[in-house]
């Protein structure tokens, strides 16, 4: 059964409350309607200066005098969405031909790999999960991580340890 739109609306404002941002084809799966239905409905949301539209899906925009709040990593992985995307592509563009670079652990690391294509000549050196295994989605050339090496083949990724 299919929901109203003014109740699917709300379950979107809901969603975003809890999580602060979501994406398209997850609001898709759960509300078992059209990409265009939720897009329309993000729009709407938009208008009314509920939400922010991102690439992909929306983030919930902040309510004006809660400057300080506290710092909880689990809530920062789903703030400042559009922030962090602008910081990932920054820092890729920074990234030269043959570079090895180091990525710390962060929620705002995790958006570098969106930015650096798949056959970028680059060592990766990073031992935060969730950047790992979007480099490894990317398969990059090189991947180093404690205690493996990640190897790019045509075939397929494997470890080796050395």
């Amino acid at each position: 059964m299919r929901l109203s739109k003014n109740y699917r609306m709300k379950a979107i404002v809901n969603l975003l409350q809890a999580r602060n941002a979501v994406s398209i084809k997850e609001l898709v799966k759960q509300f078992d309607v059209s990409e265009m239905t939720i897009r329309r409905d993000l729009v709407l949301l938009s208008n009314d200066n509920i939400v922010e539209l991102i690439p992909g899906g929306a983030i919930l925009k902040p309510e004006n005098g809660s400057d300080e709040e506290r710092y909880v990593i689990s809530h920062e992985e789903t703030r400042r969405t559009r922030e962090k995307i602008r910081i990932g592509k920054k820092a890729a563009s920074l990234i030269e031909p043959n570079d090895t670079i180091i990525i710390d652990i962060g929620s705002t690391t995790e958006y570098i790999p969106k930015f650096i294509r798949e056959d970028f000549p680059v060592t990766i050196l990073c031992y935060a999960l969730n950047v790992v295994s979007k480099f490894i989605a990317k398969r990059i050339v090189i991947l180093f991580w404690p205690a493996a090496i990640f190897i790019r083949t045509r075939s397929c990724s494997r470890a080796r340890r050395d």
